[in-house]
């Protein structure tokens, strides 16, 4: 449905971010049903757990791990020194989406890491016009001592998204989960983002 190319032109900064969520959901959106109020007072749906409580198959790099529902899809693009991890469950009405990034050393911390941060962020509310009202959670999280974003923002309509992005010192981590039907349950939810970990890069030997 997707081509990798597209979906890693998608992620760059100067590009919008999760331009393949929007494009995949919306293909699978139906017709909104007439509603007698506003779109912003229709109760919250959480959607039933489809993740496995063990066994989850997991995905491990040099410097990290997570748990998928199901083994991934994995893209690489060498020029952008990107990779994302994909699964598409439910007739791609639900993603699971790790996507990293290594910029230049010292670049993030040019910018300024809180307004790197920010922009991430406002460039997924503007993108996908969630409103003050659809935003659930927006707030700022720490893992261990790097800095990051949770966001949790949808609407029926548009889709559902919780999102997450750490800073690890030349490194960006994006993580979502988005649904077309609803929001993922806390279960789905912990269990996803919880399992992210950083690992200790291997010590490099010193030849004598």
């Amino acid at each position: 449905m997707f081509f990798a190319s597209t979906m890693f032109k998608m992620f760059l900064i100067t590009s919008v971010l999760f331009n393949f969520i929007l494009l995949s959901c919306n293909s699978s959106i139906k017709k909104e049903k007439e509603q007698n109020s506003k779109k912003n007072d229709a109760p919250i749906v959480v959607l039933d757990t489809i993740t496995p409580i063990l066994g989850s198959p997991i995905v491990e790099e040099e410097l990290f791990r997570i748990n998928f529902p199901e083994p991934p899809e994995k893209e690489i693009d060498s020029a952008d020194q990107a990779v994302q991890y994909i699964v598409s469950q439910k007739g791609d009405s639900v993603r699971y989406m790790l996507y990293y990034r290594d910029y230049e050393p010292g670049k993030i911390q040019k910018y300024g890491e809180k307004k790197f941060l920010e922009n991430q962020e406002k460039q997924v509310i503007d993108t996908h016009k969630f409103t003050e009202k659809q935003i659930i959670e927006n707030k700022g999280i720490s893992l261990g001592s790097y800095k990051g974003i949770s966001l949790k923002a949808g609407a029926s309509g548009n889709f559902y998204l919780v999102y997450r992005i750490y800073l690890v010192e030349n490194r960006a981590y994006q993580m979502s989960i988005s649904s077309v039907n609803g929001y993922p349950s806390e279960k789905d939810i912990d269990l996803f983002f919880e399992s992210f970990q950083l690992k200790s890069p291997p010590k490099k030997t010193v030849k004598s």
